[in-house]
């Protein structure tokens, strides 16, 4: 079966929000939903290679400059007054 991307998309969502109480939100969470994901959709015949694929976008994220979305900084000071 071929799967499309949307398809895809789909599962890692799943997978994503079925791991955010494991993993939390990041970086590193989402690449190891990546690779659960390309396990169960390959039936466990993900490729080394292609695990290596994901591996290094993540060390790729990790290394990019962060960009704010816009008045995040704003919300992020008016909640921290409140809440630690």
């Amino acid at each position: 079966m071929v799967l499309s991307a949307e398809d895809i998309d789909a599962c890692v969502n799943r997978t994503e929000l079925q791991n955010l109480g494991h993993y939390g939100y990041g970086v590193s969470s989402f690449v190891l939903s990546l690779i659960e994901t390309a396990i169960a959709v390959t039936g466990g015949r993900v490729t080394g290679g292609d695990l290596r694929g994901l591996i290094d976008l993540a060390k790729q994220m990790l290394t990019e400059e962060v960009e704010l979305l816009e008045s995040a900084r704003e919300a992020v000071t008016a909640l921290a007054a409140s809440h630690p």
